[in-house]
């Protein structure tokens, strides 16, 4: 297995699993921007310890998705437009390149799975919108694996 389906792949450390949990709840809008982080309520219902759900909501603060107030607690971050803007600058520039390397240096195999991906998507009638951003985030992640540039992958699914 390359880095890059290393990289890709289901988290395999319960920190990693406590980490993606969370952000995925920030990015859902479940945890909605502005929003107190409620530590105890995230270790009862991730059924995780204290300690890899501090570690989860440190990773989050460095990467600026909670900021932690001192006496005050933890919030998710608010969303700036100025940001999402930006961000999607960085992604369209970024996912085309990544979109032209995978076009290029597709192996069979990685052609079977995006024809794969592209026949389920024919297939899907899925309304829940879980499913469709789990299945929008698969179809990315095939892509960069692609691409075989495991720089370029760690980028992008950062900003995914």
């Amino acid at each position: 297995m390359s880095s890059v389906e290393k990289l890709l792949e289901e988290p395999s450390s319960l920190s990693d699993k406590a980490y993606y949990a969370i952000r995925e709840r920030i990015v859902s809008l479940e945890l909605r921007p502005g929003a107190v982080i409620n530590e105890r309520a995230l270790i009862e219902s991730l059924g995780m310890g204290r300690s890899l759900v501090r570690g989860a909501l440190r990773r989050l603060a460095q990467e600026q998705r909670v900021e932690v107030y001192p006496r005050r607690g933890m919030f998710v971050t608010a969303v700036e437009i100025r940001d999402l803007a930006s961000l999607c600058e960085v992604r369209t520039v970024l996912e085309s390149y990544g979109a032209r390397l995978a076009a290029e240096r597709a192996s069979e195999a990685d052609r079977q799975e995006l024809a794969d991906l592209v026949a389920e998507l024919d297939r899907n009638e899925a309304h829940d919108q879980r499913a469709l951003m789990a299945f929008d985030r698969r179809i990315h992640q095939a892509i960069y694996r692609c691409a075989h540039n495991e720089f370029l992958a760690r980028t992008l699914e950062e900003y995914y």
